[in-house]
């Protein structure tokens, strides 16, 4: 009887194989170790100043960007320096939305929460079509140089009009009314077991697992291999029938649409949102992001938003300057990994394989003696 329950008992390895062909669910588990780190600094075993919280939800925020680009970059083969503009679409229309727009036939202003958010992602789409037929026309630096204007036309509009969009202070979304305002989550509620801040901090993790999957779903699907296809070649591409317009179109509306979404997350998180916070150094980061962590890597995108927005604000605080190790890890990654940072651990397979077989060359020639 012992013997057949731990025939049932699956090994590590089985473990390890189950997963690695189901990646959704390592999104999952992913969520769900990001959802215990957050509780860290609260338990006495880490303290609050090494894992402060505030890192891990700036770095989901990052990494549901990132992952926009990293379809859009890698995937596609193109290039967009816009996100941060329509990440202040997404942070900063939530709070216009949700406070200031009357509600018909109401004497009350400010719109659901779930109905925001949908207006939102439609108008980034929108937004997202129009500079993505822009694109047809432009290529490689000259694509970059069009969305970098992109961007700045976007925070000039925010800067430029601070009776709408706040001033560098800022406009207060106050707490996030879920369910009609049933449900109010505030930052400035005191933290406690079930406190709101873990609640928002759940909101950016599953919209980060929900995002990871739908990319993983496009990857696999036939609107993948097109972006696969296109960023190769757009002559062979359209030598094999594919829609060069439909697809190139569609991978900057995807690419935007998640750049606001993240702005959403932004606002969701800190319940506040500047007017000039959205400039060129947060798409320059973003893009950062996917090269560092693994360019056509999903995992990678999450790496990547780690070791270049939480890691030198977590374990290098102490260095006057950390924000140089950003700069420093995309030269190291550049020299030695260009496809990111996420590829190490094949090398580190490469090398325990050679170890293994190292070790047991030794002990056969042990065993002859």
């Amino acid at each position: 009887m012992a013997e057949d329950r731990q025939k049932k008992r699956p090994d590590i390895k089985q473990v390890t194989t189950f997963l690695k062909n189901h990646p959704p669910l390592q999104y999952i588990l992913l969520g769900v170790l990001l959802a215990v780190l957050f509780l860290a600094p609260y338990t006495p075993v880490i303290p609050g100043g090494l894992l402060s919280n505030s890192y891990l939800a700036m770095m989901v925020i990052y990494a549901i960007a990132a992952l926009g680009i990293n379809l859009l970059l890698g995937f596609s083969g193109l290039i967009s320096l816009a996100t941060a503009g329509f990440m202040g679409i997404g942070a900063l229309g939530l709070i216009i939305l949700m406070n200031d727009v009357p509600l018909p036939f109401t004497d009350r202003t400010g719109l659901p929460f779930i109905v925001a958010v949908i207006i939102i992602l439609v108008v980034s789409g929108v937004l997202g079509a129009i500079v993505g037929f822009i694109s047809l026309r432009v290529q490689g630096i000259y694509l970059a140089i069009t969305t970098l204007f992109v961007a700045q036309i976007f925070h000039t509009v925010f800067t430029s009009v601070p009776s709408v969009f706040g001033g560098t202070v800022g406009i207060r979304l106050g707490a996030l009314r879920l369910f009609g305002g049933s449900l109010e989550l505030s930052q400035s509620r005191p933290y406690q077991l079930g406190f709101d801040r873990y609640w928002l901090f759940i909101i950016l993790v599953v919209t980060l697992v929900a995002t990871m999957i739908i990319v993983h779903n496009i990857v696999k699907s036939r609107t993948g291999r097109a972006f696969m296809a296109m960023s190769r070649s757009h002559n062979a591409a359209k030598a094999m029938g594919i829609d060069i317009v439909k697809y190139r179109v569609m991978s900057f509306v995807i690419a935007t649409v998640f750049a606001a979404l993240a702005g959403i997350m932004f606002t969701v998180w800190n319940q506040s949102a500047a007017n000039n916070r959205w400039d060129l150094m947060i798409s320059l980061t973003i893009v950062a992001v996917v090269v560092v962590g693994g360019i056509k890597s999903i995992p990678g995108t999450v790496l990547g938003a780690f070791m270049i927005y939480a890691f030198p604000r977590i374990f290098l605080a102490f260095l006057a300057n950390y924000w140089i190790v950003g700069g420093l890890l995309i030269i190291f990654v550049i020299l030695f990994y260009p496809n990111g940072l996420v590829y190490i651990w094949i090398d580190i397979k490469k090398w325990l394989l050679k170890l293994r077989v190292k070790l047991a060359r030794k002990q056969v020639k042990s065993d002859e003696k």
